[in-house]
């Protein structure tokens, strides 16, 4: 995905055309995030699900912390 369409992954063959990356979310029916506030799958969710709590388990707060975050 970019700013100018979805595209099936390792090709070049567009699968959904787009002006920006705000439109494929609404298309795919997705709240938009900044790509910098998506940080993992997790990160996208569905439009109707903004209030669910994505709070880390006790397991995965302790996996996330071996974790290298680059930028």
């Amino acid at each position: 995905m970019n700013e100018h369409g979805l595209y099936k992954s390792g090709t070049n063959c567009r699968v959904m055309e787009a002006g920006n990356e705000r439109q494929i979310f609404d298309k795919l029916n997705l709240v938009y995030k900044d790509p910098y506030e998506r940080d993992c799958f997790d990160a996208v969710i569905p439009k109707g699900d903004e209030s669910m709590d994505f709070e880390l388990k006790d397991h995965e707060r302790k996996l996330e912390a071996t974790y290298t975050w680059v930028n």
